[in-house]
């Protein structure tokens, strides 16, 4: 079953349907795809959709991405992850939010990696550990660390923030997670990241 209304709908009633479409979206669609000026003229008196992502929401991306990923090959397919999000909130939409695809709404919420096979199909899958610590040593420290190889904490995880979440990977904190870093050295709120053999090893 199909439902529609505006925002203030009842949340049971949202609920059970199939899928729920807010019309304050569907108005803003109709303006932008026929170019209707009265349509648009209504959609533009309402206040613009805000891009944000909530706490909830991320939790809710999160976990669509994990329970989308595909074993044998470790990455969710973008059109899979939508049929999650509908069928766990029927009245999911991006525009809500702000964005116009759900790949931008994924692009936006950092942490992922994405990619595309033979037939343009999206993929995506949450950057890998190893990745993350490289990221870590390659962009970040030699962005914020002195010349004596020292860089602050706040500062690095300020900087990591929009790509990725420590709490996703388990850590307490951002020095929890540079805690695991064999060749990092931290003193009082700085890092420094040692030369060894490997340039990263880890407790892992």
């Amino acid at each position: 079953m199909y439902g529609f209304g505006r925002r203030n709908t009842p949340e049971a009633f949202r609920q059970s349907c199939d899928r729920f479409f807010y019309l304050e979206n569907l108005q803003e669609t109709t303006a932008a795809e026929e170019g209707d000026k009265s349509t648009a003229a209504t959609a533009a008196t309402a206040p613009p959709v805000r891009k944000t992502i909530t706490e909830a929401l991320r939790q809710l991306l999160n976990k669509a991405v994990k329970d989308c990923i595909d074993d044998a090959t470790g990455w969710a397919f973008v059109g899979h992850i939508g049929t999650y999000l509908r069928q766990t909130q029927p009245d999911f939409d991006t525009r809500s939010f702000g964005y116009d695809k759900l790949s931008s709404l994924l692009k936006a919420l950092g942490g992922l990696q994405f990619r595309h096979d033979d037939a343009s199909r999206m993929y995506c899958r949450r950057i890998p550990y190893s990745d993350l610590l490289k990221l870590l040593s390659n962009d970040a420290m030699p962005k914020f660390r002195n010349k004596d190889g020292w860089a602050k904490i706040h500062a690095l995880e300020t900087y990591l923030a929009s790509r990725w979440s420590y709490q996703e990977y388990g850590f307490a904190s951002f020095t929890a997670l540079l805690e695991t870093i064999h060749n990092a050295e931290i003193r009082n709120d700085s890092v420094r990241l040692m030369q060894t053999a490997n340039s990263l090893e880890t407790g892992e």
